[in-house]
């Protein structure tokens, strides 16, 4: 219970400055922390990182999916295809400001390159 109370304190430190805008019920997360400790204690740590996650601001969160994506094709668990992926006909034009939607399709299309297929439908007919 140390952790959680570390945890807590760094916490609350954040939203006395302000910096807690993303992680609105965390209250919630500590209630369940106890319930987690008092049912399954071996399931905590996991929790403990999803707090840890979850105090940090999008950006934050942005970067670390970043990250963890170009772990993923340097240990080779995940394929760089040699084909570009385009969502737009105006991704030819370098200075043009990318919309949300295309700056997530540019973040998590490795997700779409690390499904393999075990079988296909029609196989299981």
């Amino acid at each position: 219970l140390l952790e959680l109370d570390a945890i807590i304190a760094e916490i609350q430190e954040l939203e006395e400055h302000g910096k807690l805008l993303d992680y609105p019920d965390w209250k919630d997360d500590v209630e369940t922390a106890e319930t987690i400790y008092l049912e399954n204690p071996s399931e905590l740590q996991s929790w403990f990182q999803r707090m840890h996650i979850m105090k940090l601001n999008q950006e934050e969160k942005k970067s670390r999916v970043i990250e963890k994506s170009e772990e993923l094709v340097k240990n080779s668990i995940v394929a760089v295809p040699p084909e570009v992926w385009r969502t737009t006909a105006a991704d030819d034009d370098p200075h043009k400001k990318p919309t949300e939607e295309e700056q997530i399709f540019f973040r998590l299309g490795f997700i779409f390159v690390a499904y393999r297929v075990d079988y296909w439908w029609w196989e299981s007919a």
